[in-house]
């Protein structure tokens, strides 16, 4: 942590994005000891295409993974989607906690720095909103994370997908509306260069609709492997 930064953590300490309680300015992580005591980052088997937590080591992937064929290779995720990181995640989203971003970020390639490192990611892509939803909003929050994590890993952020509509909330549909929800809702913007391999970022993997249409799209204009992070992710069968 350089000098700069300290004083600001000093001046303006941050706050833990799960409780809001604020964080020592010497403190290294940005989610405070006991929220990571109730939260704890996922541990134990997880699948080994999507990283939901499942029930046995024996278990290699979740249904939703055994049920659909995935174009892309591999993710990573933080937390089970609920309490008190969902309602971080609502506030992050929809309640302008941009602040959350670097948080986010922060403990995202604590995490998966080396994993990234493996399989040599050379850009980094946010899961667009449309131009509509991102008006309304004022932000796109994966786009805020992705620049986090690319300033983290030295990589460059290319937004390289556009959405054309406004969808439904994914957590809200079953599984054919899903794939119906999104359903040519993605372009590739194929004026921008890339470096492979590509890793896509979003707040919440909750069946892996979006990211799977994402990199199907990008798939149809590059011969590229693409992997995906997220904050947090629904629970495995």
């Amino acid at each position: 942590m350089d000098y700069i930064t300290k004083m600001l953590d000093i001046i303006y300490p941050p706050r833990c994005p799960l409780c809001n309680d604020i964080i020592p300015w010497f403190e290294e992580k940005r989610i405070c000891t006991g929220c990571l005591e109730k939260s704890p980052i996922i541990e134990g088997p997880r699948c080994t295409k999507c990283s939901k937590p499942v029930f046995h080591q024996e278990i290699t992937h979740c249904f939703d993974c055994h049920k659909q064929e995935l174009a892309y290779e591999k993710g990573w995720s933080l937390w089970s989607y609920e309490e008190p990181v969902k309602k971080a995640i609502y506030q992050y989203k929809y309640h302008n906690k941009r602040e959350y971003a670097p948080l986010f970020a922060k403990e995202l390639v604590s995490e998966f720095k080396s994993d990234i490192e493996k399989y040599n990611i050379g850009t980094i892509v946010p899961v667009p909103l449309s131009k509509k939803r991102q008006r309304t909003r004022g932000y796109n929050q994966a786009y805020l994370l992705a620049k986090e994590i690319g300033k983290l890993l030295d990589k460059e952020v290319v937004e390289l997908l556009e959405r054309h509509l406004d969808t439904l909330p994914q957590k809200e549909l079953n599984d054919k509306e899903r794939l119906k929800n999104l359903n040519k809702v993605f372009s590739v913007n194929n004026d921008k260069k890339v470096l492979n391999n590509i890793l896509i970022v979003d707040d919440i993997y909750t069946t892996g609709s979006t990211i799977n249409a994402c990199a199907m799209s990008i798939k149809e204009h590059y011969d590229t492997d693409i992997y995906y992070i997220c904050i947090a992710i629904g629970k495995g069968i």
